[in-house]
């Protein structure tokens, strides 16, 4: 199965606090997204856990992005493209990197 690619599948896509929501293929699917990105001094990257230090999120297309605290105090708006590491397949969403 391919890596990442989501976005060819699924549309309607929301966020609800840290689980991201689609309609693939007919189907809602929901994969929670904080086990598997993480906040690095402002910036979204694979990891786990930027629920913790990140908010405001919120999906454009397949982009996610949040207002996340860099290791200073201050915020930064971190953004990750969903689409290189979340996969649609056999009926799930799944991060695959």
């Amino acid at each position: 199965m391919a890596r990442g690619g989501f976005w060819n599948s699924c549309r309607e896509c929301n966020l609800l606090y840290w689980t991201i929501n689609c309609v693939c293929n007919g189907q809602w699917v929901s994969c929670d997204l904080n086990p598997y990105i993480s906040n690095n001094d402002g910036t979204l990257v694979c990891g786990s856990n930027y629920g913790g230090s990140c908010s405001g999120c919120n999906l454009q297309s397949a982009t996610l992005g949040c207002n996340c605290r860099k290791m200073d105090g201050s915020t930064n708006w971190g953004t990750i493209n969903l689409n290189d590491h979340l996969t649609y397949g056999n009926g799930r969403l799944y991060i695959d990197y």
